[in-house]
Protein backbone atom coordinates (compact mmCIF):
# COMPACT_ATOMS: atom_id res chain seq x y z
CA UNK A 1 0.00 0.00 0.00
CA UNK A 2 1.05 3.53 -0.68
CA UNK A 3 2.42 5.32 2.42
CA UNK A 4 0.34 8.40 1.63
CA UNK A 5 -2.83 6.28 1.68
CA UNK A 6 -1.75 4.67 4.94
CA UNK A 7 -1.28 8.14 6.41
CA UNK A 8 -4.84 9.11 5.44
CA UNK A 9 -6.17 5.85 6.91
CA UNK A 10 -4.41 6.64 10.17
CA UNK A 11 -5.90 10.15 10.26
CA UNK A 12 -9.41 8.80 9.57
CA UNK A 13 -8.99 6.28 12.39
CA UNK A 14 -7.82 8.97 14.78
CA UNK A 15 -10.28 11.80 14.08
CA UNK A 16 -13.13 10.15 12.10
CA UNK A 17 -14.03 10.30 8.40
CA UNK A 18 -16.01 13.56 8.24
CA UNK A 19 -13.56 15.51 10.44
CA UNK A 20 -10.62 14.14 8.40
CA UNK A 21 -12.15 15.45 5.16
CA UNK A 22 -13.12 18.75 6.79
CA UNK A 23 -9.62 19.16 8.30
CA UNK A 24 -7.95 18.47 4.93
CA UNK A 25 -9.83 21.39 3.36
CA UNK A 26 -9.09 23.57 6.38
CA UNK A 27 -5.37 22.79 6.05
CA UNK A 28 -5.44 23.95 2.45
CA UNK A 29 -7.18 27.17 3.53
CA UNK A 30 -4.74 27.69 6.41
CA UNK A 31 -1.74 27.66 4.09
CA UNK A 32 -3.21 30.52 2.05
CA UNK A 33 -4.47 32.77 4.86
CA UNK A 34 -2.70 35.80 6.34
CA UNK A 35 -1.24 35.28 9.86
CA UNK A 36 -4.11 37.07 11.59
CA UNK A 37 -6.78 34.55 10.46
CA UNK A 38 -7.93 31.29 12.03
CA UNK A 39 -9.60 28.10 10.83
CA UNK A 40 -11.68 25.56 12.74
CA UNK A 41 -10.41 22.01 13.10
CA UNK A 42 -12.41 19.00 14.30
CA UNK A 43 -11.58 15.85 16.18
CA UNK A 44 -13.68 13.07 17.66
CA UNK A 45 -11.64 13.55 20.83
CA UNK A 46 -12.87 17.11 21.37
CA UNK A 47 -16.44 18.16 22.11
CA UNK A 48 -15.81 21.50 20.43
CA UNK A 49 -14.19 22.76 17.24
CA UNK A 50 -10.62 23.97 17.78
CA UNK A 51 -9.16 27.13 16.28
CA UNK A 52 -5.78 27.04 14.55
CA UNK A 53 -4.04 30.31 13.72
CA UNK A 54 -2.40 30.79 10.33
CA UNK A 55 1.34 31.36 10.53
CA UNK A 56 1.71 29.58 13.90
CA UNK A 57 2.57 26.12 15.16
CA UNK A 58 -1.06 25.45 16.11
CA UNK A 59 -1.59 22.93 13.31
CA UNK A 60 1.46 20.90 14.40
CA UNK A 61 0.21 20.90 18.00
CA UNK A 62 -3.24 19.81 16.77
CA UNK A 63 -1.60 16.92 14.88
CA UNK A 64 0.42 15.82 17.91
CA UNK A 65 -2.50 15.89 20.31
CA UNK A 66 -5.47 14.80 18.21
CA UNK A 67 -3.98 12.70 15.41
CA UNK A 68 -0.80 11.12 16.74
CA UNK A 69 -2.25 11.15 20.28
CA UNK A 70 1.14 11.90 21.87
CA UNK A 71 -0.28 13.89 24.76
Amino acid sequence: MNSRFQGYRQVVRQVGLVPAIFNKFQRMRLSRLPPTRTVRMRSKYSRFDLLCRAGSSDIRVFDQIFQVREY
